[in-house]
């Protein structure tokens, strides 16, 4: 009888075991991998410095096609707006993301690049679409 009541014990404390981590693993919220705001500051930086080394911020001087491109490829909840000045302050290029409007808590970050013996200033200003 002893061996009986041990043996059970024993399966009631392995099977109470698995039902927690059965509850604790199914209670966990697995998302769509949106942003939140602090995920969405480093995504501005790094998009900045992304733009500028695959060459899109290069090829927005003479058509802003491959920015605006880029831009709209971005994470479905993500807005931005960009701007590329030259060394005089000329804009370059201006757009907003397609389908965003106004957001309440932007990041804005700021970047230049050198391409064609000139220099140039990119601006973004990111937030999270509501």
């Amino acid at each position: 009888m002893r061996k009986g009541f041990v043996l059970s014990f024993d399966v009631f404390i392995a099977l109470s075991l698995l039902i927690i981590i059965v509850v604790l693993v199914a209670s966990q919220n697995y998302g769509d991998g949106t942003f939140n705001s602090l995920s969405l500051r480093s995504f501005s930086m790094d998009m900045l410095a992304s733009f500028e080394k695959s060459g899109v911020f290069a090829q927005s001087v003479g058509n802003e096609t491959a920015l605006r491109q880029a831009v709209n490829n971005l994470p479905p909840n993500v807005c931005v707006r960009m701007q590329v000045t030259n060394s005089t302050n000329a804009t370059i290029a201006d757009l907003l993301r397609e389908g965003c409007g106004a957001g309440d808590n932007y990041y804005t970050y700021y970047r230049t690049f050198y391409t064609s013996g000139e220099l140039y200033l990119a601006k973004s200003e990111t937030w999270l679409k509501q």
